[in-house]
């Protein structure tokens, strides 16, 4: 039995933990959704002219789209009738939505990068690196949402520039790698950070309640212990009295 309600414990214990890395991932990921569509509303400025206008337009609504239903699955969460259940189900919500919007970036990573001029490659160099690393902060407090981001984002920027046959592209696709790597473990490191402080707070609240209901039961007990003797005290000491006042 003692088995049993501890492993119910830890899965309660795991759920709740869950449930809370959800709330600070959709806590880190709302604010950063209109930036996301500011940035690519800047890059289809300054591509406009030198890539399909019509595929930029379709990168821009497929952009806008996924962070519209971001914030919806976001809300929904929020609004749930039940806080503290189905965190898998939220949690799969989440990475699929991550997932879509690193998809969105690496389609417009080999869109941008057909721009013959270099300059405009060297923005496209510069932009998709720096959105991932900040995506790194805001998406590792959630298992699996960082690399379900990063990986459609960057895979296809690496080999776009692999597929160039320069020095340049190798070099860059090399740079590139070594980047997606530092920021994997960056962000486990963060997960795993995250992780711990967050199961050590709810256990540190477990052990708090615990030893409130020992302090509570401690007191019940003394109340009912003292209340319990003071009747037959009473008598023992009426009939002391008695027989003193005999003798």
């Amino acid at each position: 039995m003692r088995d049993v309600e501890t492993v119910s414990g830890d899965a309660a214990l795991e759920e709740a933990v869950a449930i809370e890395q959800i709330e600070l991932y959709c806590r880190y990921v709302t604010p950063s959704l209109i930036p996301s569509g500011v940035v690519t509303s800047g890059l289809v400025f300054f591509f406009w002219g030198h890539v399909s206008d019509v595929l930029l337009v379709i990168w821009l609504a497929f952009q806008v789209g996924v962070s519209l239903v971001r914030s919806l699955v976001i809300s929904s969460f929020w609004k749930r009738s039940d806080p503290s259940a189905h965190a898998p189900r939220w949690r799969n919500r989440m990475v699929a939505g991550a997932f879509l919007a690193g998809a969105g970036w690496g389609m417009g990573s080999m869109l941008l990068y057909r721009a013959a001029e270099a300059d405009y490659r060297v923005l496209v160099a510069c932009t998709l690196p720096a959105v991932c690393a900040i995506a790194a902060g805001t998406l590792s407090a959630l298992p699996r949402a960082f690399p379900s981001f990063m990986f459609p984002m960057m895979v296809p920027f690496l080999l776009v520039n692999l597929a160039e046959h320069t020095w340049l592209g190798y070099g860059l696709a090399f740079l590139g790698t070594l980047f997606v790597i530092i920021l994997l473990s960056t962000s486990h490191r963060i997960l795993t950070a995250t992780f711990h402080s967050l199961r050590l707070g709810h256990q540190n609240r477990i052990l708090r309640e615990m030893a409130d209901a020992v302090s509570t039961a401690k007191s019940d007990f003394l109340s009912s212990v003292s209340h319990e003797l003071r009747t037959p005290m009473t008598s023992v000491f009426g009939f002391y009295k008695l027989i003193k006042k005999k003798m």
